[in-house]
């Protein structure tokens, strides 16, 4: 929606993201419980930061709607709440535009740091390697625009029917006793992100090249 100075306007829905992604640590708290449920304690451990701070930013983003209560617990003579995220699980490229670069970058970096945090816990927990049919892909390519709004395409039509397809599994373990339930905790990860030029096609991992491991 374009204003009368040619400027584009937020939807209500947008404003309210907008002013939830404004400060820092409420975008990492945002991107947090949009990965996972969580309190603000386990947030605030996570992100290394004050549980008052965090407490602080978890209201705001209630008021704004951008996160809701899932579950209460007692723990050392209080009650912990947990939340989870409600706003879009992802941001489209027209309100990404909107956004200054100081708030994307807070943005990219707390979901970094999610990323780097999933992949280390499965390490040290030695599950990484575990499944035979786990997947690792790191390739360049030489693209034009063209190349990258297809393939960015074909990532958010992927991460659509990965949502969809976790959705389905979460209502078939439900339906399952818990002493019978056999659930599998598993990441999915997908980006893609200008390199510099004269980067190589196939990344030094390890002993050796590979586009996917």
């Amino acid at each position: 929606m374009a204003t009368r100075f040619g400027k584009t306007e937020l939807s209500p829905a947008d404003t309210r993201l907008a002013q939830a992604i404004a400060h820092p640590l409420r975008a990492q708290a945002l991107t947090v419980l949009n990965a996972r449920v969580a309190s603000p304690s386990e947030i605030a451990e996570e992100l290394e930061v004050e549980v008052s701070n965090v407490s602080y930013h978890i209201k705001r983003l209630l008021a704004l709607e951008c996160i809701e209560l899932v579950n209460t617990r007692a723990s050392r003579g209080a009650i912990e709440h947990f939340y989870k995220g409600v706003a879009p699980k992802y941001l489209t490229t027209s309100f990404w535009e909107k956004l200054r670069p100081a708030v994307r970058d807070s943005i990219s970096m707390t979901g970094l740091r999610v990323i780097f945090g999933a992949i280390r816990d499965s390490v040290n927990a030695g599950i990484f390697d575990r499944r035979k049919d786990r997947h690792l892909a790191v390739v360049t390519y030489q693209l034009d625009e063209q190349g990258w709004r297809e393939i960015g395409k074909l990532y958010d039509e992927a991460l659509d029917r990965t949502m969809d397809i976790a959705v389905e599994a979460a209502g078939r373990l439900a339906e399952v006793k818990p002493r019978n339930r056999k659930a599998l905790r598993a990441t999915f990860v997908q980006l893609a992100f200008e390199s510099p030029q004269g980067s190589p096609d196939r990344h030094e991992l390890g002993g050796g090249e590979a586009s996917k491991i």
